[in-house]
């Protein structure tokens, strides 16, 4: 039982490291001014950006640069999403096979690329008639009228890392993929000023909750210590008062307790708006 304590404590204290080298660089990347605007202050954004460059394996700032918001739909360049696959080693770099007639609706792209086994593997077929029947070609300002030989090779490039290399872009779609959705089917985000303005109203009607551990009921005090679990002050707190588990102190260490949490809470709150 202890072996078993002790590798849960020494999982938790690793995640809490990780957790707090994280924000340490999330902050680092949010203070700067080569980042994009939409990063620039924005804590929780240069979290995730940090988190899916770790899972691609990608440099971070190279993700930030390549991440869009369209529609309130995160999404990837084209050309980022090519240079991925081509940089996962499982695949030849990708090549495009133009099919059909130039200048005529039978037009079409074909992406392809060997891979370890030297097997060849094609995308499905991307045609002109396509880009019409699926409405991107007839949109407002789109690409597919002015740059079609380059549509036709991102978006064959977008279905081949769907079909074989899914892993790649993390199931997201491309920045042009995106662009040509109807806006009907996209989340269409609030500007940043109707944010404001949102976010001032819902201040304004919800009233904070103060939670008063001296004189919360001895049987919810557990459960109250246990939301902040997550939190990677948590295991400091509890290290402190000898004891991982809230069920096993006394009634009195449980309010000092819960009173520790949430004066770290706020500390963390404060920290993150600085």
């Amino acid at each position: 039982m202890s072996t078993e304590l002790s590798v849960v404590e020494t999982k938790l204290a690793t995640m809490e490291r990780s957790f707090e080298l994280a924000q340490r660089r999330a902050k680092m990347y949010s203070s700067s001014k080569l980042v994009p605007k939409q990063f620039q202050g924005n804590l929780a954004d240069c979290t995730i950006a940090l988190q899916m460059a770790d899972r691609m394996g990608a440099d971070t700032f190279m993700v930030m640069q390549n991440l869009y918001i369209v529609h309130g739909n995160p999404a990837f360049s084209a050309k980022f999403l090519v240079a991925c696959l081509n940089a996962c080693g499982r695949f030849t770099p990708l090549r495009y096979r133009m099919t059909g007639d130039k200048g005529t609706d039978s037009w079409g792209c074909i992406a392809w690329a060997k891979d370890e086994t030297g097997e060849i593997l094609e995308s499905a077929e991307v045609t002109i008639k396509m880009a019409k029947d699926e409405g991107w070609y007839q949109k407002s300002g789109s690409k597919w009228q002015t740059m079609p030989e380059m549509m036709l090779q991102y978006r064959s490039a977008a279905f081949f890392t769907r079909a074989y290399a899914p892993d790649v872009s993390m199931g997201m779609m491309t920045r042009e993929e995106v662009d040509d959705m109807p806006v009907a089917d996209a989340v269409v985000s609030p500007s940043p000023i109707e944010a404001e303005e949102m976010l001032s109203e819902s201040v304004e009607e919800t009233k904070p909750v103060v939670i008063d551990a001296d004189n919360m009921p001895e049987s919810a005090l557990p459960a109250a210590i246990n939301t902040h679990k997550q939190a990677s002050y948590f295991m400091r707190i509890m290290a402190s008062f000898g004891n991982n588990k809230p069920n096993k102190l006394t009634v009195e260490e449980q309010r000092e307790c819960l009173k520790a949490m949430l004066e770290a809470q706020q500390e963390d709150n404060e920290g993150s708006l600085l």
